[in-house]
């Protein structure tokens, strides 16, 4: 038995994917939470497996038959309580194979897919195959469950989304934010020419991403959530729209399905003040609870910057948006209690780690209590 009980493992390391981020945060927010070790293979580097593994691409492209490998073939070597592995999209599921004797080698085993919309489990079906496999599988796309349930044989949980809420919670609420709009990602051209133009004249500082998605890699996986978070804690006004507010492959995915952005839990643990399309999904209602987490704003032809110059004035509502927002993150949206969930459900008692966390948690959460209006940055 290894010395950790928990191995927590992943592919992001063989794609360096931007939009694996999410996954990243998970695997190492989970694995703080308890003696654990964790399994992230980059991609082959062997000649000879290089060459088998073009001839299966080949071999897939010309027959639709096969399967397509990105990591390093890897073999787990110890034993231990528990085998937890994190998936971003269904067609990130293939290369669990390549993690040799994973289920031999855990008692208890669990995988968690952020982000399985119906279109795709019909698309992906035969990946599902390996999930047969867990004691437990998890989706993030509380909409596809019952499908999702149909598909495969293990009991199939909705989980939602985590952040590492303490290190993303601004020092103070009162602290100056130097970002008046941060501009993640996709974006409309009316609200961005509107920013551009501000920004230029000096009235504003706004910060928007300038690479699209043909250059989607990261270099170094924890520095940009460390850039990202530094980010959100300076930025006063954070755009959340929707994924049906803008036309993409994921809304084609999606289908008539709604989710909840990775950037709102994000944006609401930075205490930003978020403005856009509130989600329509079945659980937005329940982990979002509280007023003015998204302030509703059109899509389209409209004046953004009147706007949010109009929400500023609102000093006291800013404050208190800031202050619930932080507030609420650290009470309902931090990693710990997404692994916590995984541990009750397979009866796995939670580690003195989890505990630990749990209880900065609630301090730091005493800090930001709406009712106290109390706030240090200590």
């Amino acid at each position: 038995m290894s010395r950790s009980r928990i191995l927590v493992a992943s592919h992001y390391n063989a794609t360096h994917y931007i939009y694996d981020t999410h996954c990243y945060e998970t695997v190492w927010g989970f694995a703080g939470c308890d003696d654990a070790d964790v399994l992230a293979p980059g991609p082959t580097n062997s000649s000879r497996q290089l060459r088998i593994d073009k001839a299966k691409r080949r071999i897939k492209s010309l027959t639709g038959l096969g399967t397509s490998y990105r990591i390093e073939p890897v073999e787990v070597e110890d034993d231990y309580e528990l085998f937890v592995y994190v998936a971003t999209v269904l067609p990130d599921l293939p290369d669990i194979a390549r993690i040799r004797n994973w289920r031999r080698r855990a008692n208890k085993t669990a995988c968690v897919v952020l982000k399985a919309f119906g279109t795709e489990l019909k698309q992906f079906e035969k990946s599902l195959t390996v999930l047969n496999a867990f004691d437990i599988v998890y989706s993030g796309s509380i909409g596809s469950i019952p499908l999702f349930q149909s598909m495969i044989s293990p009991p199939v949980h909705y989980l939602a989304y985590g952040i590492p809420a303490l290190e993303t919670m601004p020092a103070s609420i009162e602290r100056e934010r130097t970002i008046d709009v941060y501009a993640m990602g996709r974006r409309f051209p009316t609200m961005h020419d509107q920013m551009l133009r501000a920004m230029v004249s000096g009235s504003i500082n706004y910060v928007f991403d300038s690479f699209d998605s043909s250059v989607p890699f990261l270099k170094d996986f924890a520095g940009h959530c460390l850039s990202k978070r530094q980010l959100l804690k300076q930025t006063k006004f954070f755009p959340n729209f929707g994924i049906r507010s803008f036309h993409s492959r994921e809304v084609e995915l999606a289908g008539e399905e709604d989710s909840i952005t990775y950037r709102c839990y994000e944006g609401a643990a930075a205490g930003t003040v978020m403005f856009g399309t509130p989600p329509t999904s079945l659980d937005y209602p329940r982990l979002f609870d509280w007023e003015d987490v998204i302030i509703p704003a059109p899509v389209g032809d409209f004046d953004y910057l009147g706007f949010l110059r109009s929400l500023e004035g609102e000093t006291k509502r800013m404050s208190s948006i800031k202050r619930r927002n932080v507030y609420m993150s650290l009470l309902k949206h931090d990693l710990a209690y997404r692994f916590e969930s995984i541990l009750k459900d397979l009866q796995i008692d939670p580690h003195e780690k989890l505990k630990d966390r749990k209880r900065r948690l609630a301090l730091a959460a005493a800090r930001f209590d709406p009712t106290t209006q109390y706030d240090t940055a200590g």
